[in-house]
C-alpha cells in the first residue's frame, strides 16, 4: 500500500516538474511593422512589412520577415531554427545575419547584404528590444528605426 502510494507521489512530482520547466514562447505570432513609427535615413524603402514567429523560445528561432519595398519588390529572409549564438546564417541567397541574446527583452543583430551588381557587402549592427506584454518590436538599425506590432493572438 505504501509503496503505490510513493509511485503516485514520484509520477505527481515528476508530472509538476515537467509543467514548471515549459518555457513560454520569447516571441510567437505576427508583427506587423508601424508606419508611423517607424523611420529611415532618407526616404523609406518600404511601404509595408511582417515578421511572423513560429517558433522562438529565445535560445533558436524559426521565423519569416517579409518587406514590401518601394519599388514593387518583396523581401523575405526565413529563420530557418537560427540560434542566437552570434554565428552568421543564410536566410536567402543574398543576406545572412547573426543573432545574440542580451537578455530576455534584447538580442543584437549583425548582417550582411550581397546582391548581385554590388561592389561590396553592405554590413551593419542592430539592436531589438520587446516590451514586457511581448506585444512590440523596436529595432535601431544605425540611424534607422522599425517598429513591429503584435495582431491578434
Amino acid at each position: 500500500m505504501v509503496r503505490k502510494y510513493r509511485v503516485a507521489g514520484v509520477l505527481l512530482f515528476a508530472g509538476l516538474a515537467s509543467g514548471a520547466a515549459k518555457a513560454e514562447p520569447y516571441l510567437e505570432g505576427r508583427f506587423d511593422i508601424v508606419m508611423k513609427e517607424s523611420h529611415w535615413a532618407g526616404e523609406p524603402p518600404l511601404v509595408d512589412a511582417f515578421w511572423v514567429f513560429e517558433q522562438d523560445d529565445g535560445k533558436r528561432r524559426r521565423s519569416h520577415l517579409v518587406h514590401y519595398r518601394k519599388d514593387g519588390r518583396l523581401n523575405i529572409g526565413y529563420y530557418d531554427d537560427v540560434p542566437y549564438d552570434g554565428k552568421m546564417y543564410w536566410l536567402n541567397d543574398w543576406y545572412r545575419e547573426s543573432n545574440t541574446m542580451i537578455d530576455w527583452n534584447t538580442f543584437s543583430y549583425e548582417y550582411e547584404l550581397q546582391m548581385a551588381g554590388m561592389p561590396k557587402a553592405l554590413t551593419g549592427k542592430g539592436l531589438c528590444k520587446i516590451n514586457e506584454p511581448r506585444t512590440r518590436i523596436h529595432c535601431t538599425i544605425g540611424g534607422s528605426v522599425e517598429v513591429y506590432e503584435k495582431k491578434g493572438k
